[in-house]
């Protein structure tokens, strides 16, 4: 209860410091060096393969899918595929930690706390890592410190799971909730047929363009550089359904057998760990 109460004044100081938090494109200023340890959870088991999450601010519409294979989930956004997180995610103490690999070799590391209705938490590593980055500066977790980069304004610190748990969990009571609704599952005889345009730009931009979208009976996927690409195609119920290995600027995927509905593509550079999503929609 003790440590409670000191964690949430640790807390106070720290957003009284913050202004709004807008940090697309900069890096966390927190690494870790090693992760945590834990059984990879499966959040499509856990959360749904489709789900919208609604707070008072604003409400998203997320895509779950879970690869057993590299024991990743990776959430996209359903109205345009873009990739929102990839990460291993397992659970210690009613929190589930998400981790991300990082080019460096160090992983960035947030917390997020499921529950039946909500989630809290979810994509919030800036934040987290913001809170955390004022609690050193302030003396705390010093044992944890492994390196620090003055240029770049970041730390590296070992991940001590007894150490940092009240933290992560007490900043999470800060954060907003976000309730969670799943929408209604139109089976693919039901599914009304929808004329959707695409403008060439938006279908164009990134690694990975596809023409045409909507498709029927085959759709193209280009890529912009050259290179051994893994391309997947995923249903609307999150179940794998055709794998390409490419190695050419562009490949054509058949989808006569395939009923109509919204379905993603992922593509991955194999040796890079790069991915990039985007949504296809099949008519009939």
């Amino acid at each position: 209860m003790f440590r409670s109460i000191i964690c949430l004044l640790m807390l106070a100081v720290i957003c009284s410091s913050c202004d709004e938090l807008s940090c697309d494109g900069l890096r966390p200023p927190i690494a870790f060096s090693s992760p945590p340890n834990g059984k990879a959870e499966n959040l499509q088991q856990i959360l749904g393969s489709q789900l919208t999450l609604t707070s008072e601010r604003d409400t998203q519409h997320v895509w779950v899918h879970f690869d057993p294979h590299t024991q990743l989930n990776l959430l996209a956004a359903a109205e345009t595929g873009d990739t929102l997180l990839l990460a291993r995610v397992v659970r210690h103490h009613r929190l589930f930690y998400f981790i991300e690999s990082a080019s460096d070799s160090s992983y960035a590391v947030h917390a997020v706390r499921i529950r039946k209705r909500f989630v809290q938490g979810l994509n919030t590593n800036w934040q987290q890592m913001i809170y955390l980055d004022n609690a050193t500066k302030r003396g705390h977790y010093g044992d944890l410190i492994q390196s620090r980069d003055l240029e770049r304004g970041s730390q590296l610190l070992r991940f001590d799971l007894k150490s940092l748990h009240p933290f992560f969990r007490t900043v999470l009571d800060s954060l907003p909730r976000y309730s969670i609704t799943h929408p209604e599952v139109v089976s693919p005889v039901q599914q009304p047929s929808r004329h959707v345009t695409i403008s060439e730009t938006s279908a164009s931009t990134g690694p990975l363009s596809m023409y045409p979208n909507p498709a029927t009976d085959q759709v193209t996927l280009s890529f912009a550089t050259t290179g051994r690409w893994t391309a997947q195609l995923f249903s609307p119920d999150g179940q794998l359904v055709q794998t390409q290995q490419v190695q050419t600027s562009s490949v054509v995927l058949p989808l006569t057998q395939l009923p109509p509905g919204n379905y993603l593509v992922k593509l991955t550079a194999d040796g890079k760990g790069y991915i990039t999503t985007k949504h296809l929609l099949v008519q009939r």
